[in-house]
């Protein structure tokens, strides 16, 4: 026998990226998609829910690369005092008249530890906003996950993280680099460049332009490292993957993403900022208060870290719905 009504229509799956006791929402194709508060608002469950999960894939990372920056940034101040004579952190009230003799050797020091810092910190970016886009999305179907649930997936996608990294990179430089030759051409053209006129006003307009599309290219291709982690596309097909999704989004990308920004500033200043009054009105010992500042800052950083990977991973499982796709199993 069959019933007279029908039967039931089927249960929309847990969209990933949502706390799994959240109510079920459609992941058809339609053109409704969320907005900005209710991404929020998803954030703030997930650190309510899962606030151990998050905090403990970012102090995974986070910490780490807090070690290795003291020592490169330790490095990098001793090389500018040696260059400059002074220490840079306190500088003299009146600057000296001459300065040690010009050294290659520290310049290339200070130039490899400023460049390893850097490097540091986008690579840690990556592996932090691809474990947590993992961990979001186990969460966001209901099945258990951990920190280490997270972590190993992510270092056996290393290679294909560094890969897609490096290409990103490469097309964000290549843009740079063309657009500083073509900005140079018509300033090198003017007669006095101090002086203005219009070939000084049009290099300036091709330097606006080259920052435009610097910002476009890097918000069209921004969503690589959640395509590694999550669809297993590796440099070029990560980025024409991550250009696909973004089409007719990244006017909204990029709000999402300032507000997320300002958020975790705002959040890490506040923080920072109370945190060093507590510890000036207990007075430790110096060492102590150096050691516990230090301790402080890298609580600090660990609980904004999440903000914008978690926030970003999100909008680009909205993404994805609003391109009528599946949610990522």
């Amino acid at each position: 026998m069959t019933d007279d009504q029908g039967p039931a229509p089927p249960t929309p799956p847990v969209r990933p990226g949502w706390p799994a006791s959240s109510p079920p929402r459609p992941v058809s194709g339609g053109t409704r998609t969320s907005g900005l508060g209710e991404i929020v608002d998803a954030i703030i469950r997930l650190y309510r829910r899962r606030g151990r999960l998050l905090l403990g894939i970012c102090a995974a990372f986070e910490v780490p690369v807090f070690a290795v920056s003291a020592l490169l940034g330790a490095r990098l101040i001793t090389a500018m005092t040696r260059l400059l004579g002074f220490w840079p952190l306190d500088p003299p009230t009146t600057l000296p008249d001459s300065y040690p003799p010009f050294d290659v050797a520290l310049v290339a020091d200070l130039m490899a530890s400023f460049a390893g810092l850097i490097v540091v910190a986008m690579v840690a970016g990556a592996m932090t906003t691809a474990a947590l886009a993992l961990a979001i999305s186990e969460v966001g179907v209901g099945r258990p996950t951990t920190v280490l649930g997270s972590l190993g997936p992510t270092l056996r996608r290393v290679p294909a993280l560094l890969l897609s990294q490096v290409l990103y990179l490469c097309a964000i430089a290549v843009v740079l680099i063309g657009g500083t030759l073509i900005v140079s051409v018509p300033i090198g053209l003017a007669p006095d460049p101090a002086s203005g006129g219009f070939l000084v006003f049009a290099g300036i307009v091709a330097f606006v332009g080259v920052l435009a599309i610097t910002a476009f290219l890097s918000l069209r291709l921004g969503f690589w490292p959640q395509i590694v982690a999550l669809e297993g596309k590796t440099g070029i097909a990560a980025m024409r993957r991550s250009w696909q999704v973004v089409a007719g989004s990244t006017w909204r990308v990029l709000g999402y993403l300032v507000v997320l920004g300002l958020a975790d500033y705002t959040l890490a200043l506040v923080l920072s900022q109370l945190g060093g009054i507590a510890l000036d009105m207990a007075a430790p010992a110096r060492g102590a208060a150096v050691a516990l500042h230090v301790a402080w800052n890298v609580a600090v950083t660990v609980i904004v870290a999440p903000i914008v990977p978690v926030g970003m991973t999100l909008l680009f499982f909205e993404l994805r719905r609003r391109h009528g796709e599946a949610p990522v199993r």
